[in-house]
């Protein structure tokens, strides 16, 4: 069973306009409530930088990048989480070590790796995918004796808002705090 809660004062995010310092370089502001909005304007703004000649097109699609490691880094950061710099397989979460080995693209796509306490802690995938796959990422979850949980918007994801699923497998037991517009979702949300 997966457990909601939106995210908080807690959580230490009584800012709504917090930055996420990427490196010593760079801060890349984020808002914690309209980070999905912000991810779904950006990728319009690349869709619509194609037709720029390409030394034009890079400074907008860097700075989606920017943004979407920004959107990882804040929900790992909410769930207790940093982005491993591993991959690593469903089965491997909970333990220390982990290897990569994936043979299913259709469910494990845009995935980001999280890692807490020294241990793998949870693999968010980003499909695209129909909602009937669903019943396949709890399948596959229930093989590996991991859970599979699934924001109240499933399309509020990173990779493609409003375009691929958002999923998040962790050890059975644990809690998500999801992001705002993972619950309440957003103006133009499906």
């Amino acid at each position: 069973m997966t457990t909601t809660r939106l995210l908080s004062a807690r959580d230490g995010f009584e800012n709504p306009a917090k930055s996420l310092k990427r490196s010593k370089r760079q801060t890349v502001r984020v808002d914690e409530a309209t980070i999905i909005a912000q991810l779904e304007r950006s990728l319009r703004e690349c869709q619509a930088s194609a037709r720029l000649p390409f030394p034009k097109q890079w400074p907008i699609h860097r700075a989606h990048s920017k943004l979407i490691d920004a959107a990882e880094h804040l929900f790992g950061q909410i769930n207790g989480w940093s982005v491993a710099n591993r991959d690593f397989r469903l089965g491997d979460i909970g333990k220390r070590v982990g290897e990569f080995s994936v043979h299913d693209t259709s469910l494990l796509d845009h995935c980001i790796w999280y890692r807490a306490a020294g241990r793998c802690a949870a693999i968010v995938a980003q499909p695209y995918a129909l909602p009937s796959n669903d019943n396949y990422a709890r399948s596959a979850a229930d093989q590996a004796g991991v859970a599979l949980h699934i924001p109240p918007h499933p399309f509020a994801s990173f990779h493609y808002p409003n375009g691929t699923r958002f999923y998040v497998f962790t050890q059975v037991g644990h809690e998500i705090v999801w992001l705002p517009e993972q619950i309440n979702g957003w103006e133009g949300a499906r």
